[in-house]
């Protein structure tokens, strides 16, 4: 129910349906506040800390100001969450989390809360950097673009464009036999 629930969530803000997003976000919020660690195992397993990035992904969407404090106060829940719960967790997720919170932070014009959040997520080693990240990284960084007077925003052009350029590199597989 969590993930069904999520996933309406974030389909709504994506296409920013006023009406049917807050009984949607509300329902996601409800499964999750019910999951005890023991529901959906296996493939159906969502965490908590996925739930709480879905829905901080969800508020920014939506992108109103009310939605911005929500999605900060969920990204930093989710933070929490995939922190706390290392199996729960990766570090693609961890770092969605915080693009998220960095993205709250940017719209609302706090370019230094912005620069705080990213830091983490700009120190990812290349093998971690999966294509959906380093695009969100992209994103952002393009939304950056309004900001980039100062040295603080220039300095952080900078490095998006070399974590950018530095993408993980899949496993070489073994050769077959001839």
């Amino acid at each position: 129910m969590l993930r069904l629930t999520s996933h309406e969530a974030r389909a709504l803000a994506a296409v920013r349906d006023p009406h049917e997003f807050p009984a949607a976000i509300a329902a996601s919020r409800d499964a999750r506040d019910r999951l005890s660690t023991a529901d959906e195992p296996g493939v159906f397993h969502f965490s908590r800390g996925k739930a709480a990035y879905y829905a901080s992904e969800a508020y920014c969407a939506m992108g109103e100001a009310d939605d911005l404090r929500e999605a900060t106060r969920q990204a930093q829940q989710a933070i929490q969450f995939l922190t706390a719960d290392p199996s729960a967790s990766g570090a693609e997720l961890l770092a969605a989390a915080r693009i998220d919170l960095a993205a709250a932070h940017l719209a609302s014009g706090e370019v230094d809360g912005f620069a705080d959040e990213l830091d983490p997520v700009l120190s990812i080693a290349p093998e971690h950097r999966t294509v959906p990240v380093i695009q969100r990284v992209r994103r952002i960084g393009d939304e950056l673009a309004p900001h980039a007077h100062g040295r603080l925003a220039l300095e952080l052009r900078e490095r998006i464009d070399l974590f950018t350029a530095h993408r993980a590199v899949p496993p070489s597989r073994p050769a077959l036999p001839e």
